[in-house]
């Protein structure tokens, strides 16, 4: 066999590797930007019972409780909207708006 052809297929098979692991990893977890449904709230909620769902998500996904690998990653997300829905001004701006940069 050729060299150069064995190692054409070998790149093809590397690729389609990737690429489905790729499709894999986006369906298994989505890119969600709603601080709402990350925290798994409603906007009627209020700052206490935000943060005590807040408390509750850190126990099940703070990466030194749970040893997953998108544990870290959750954690990042909750972290995030947390600390813009906690406060009320960046609450009310997010709420307005749907962005804070």
């Amino acid at each position: 066999m050729d060299v150069r052809k064995i190692w054409e297929e070998g790149k093809e098979q590397y690729k389609k590797r990737r690429a489905k692991k790729r499709r894999r990893k986006a369906k298994s977890e989505p890119d969600i930007f709603d601080y709402y449904q990350i925290l798994g709230i409603t906007r009627d909620y209020t700052i206490q019972e935000i943060k005590a769902q807040y408390r509750k998500l850190m126990l099940k996904y703070h990466p030194d409780r749970n040893k997953t690998k998108s544990a870290e990653a959750k954690c990042k997300k909750i972290n995030e909207a947390y600390e813009v829905l906690s406060d009320p001004d960046k609450k009310a701006r997010y709420d307005e708006y749907g962005v804070i940069s």
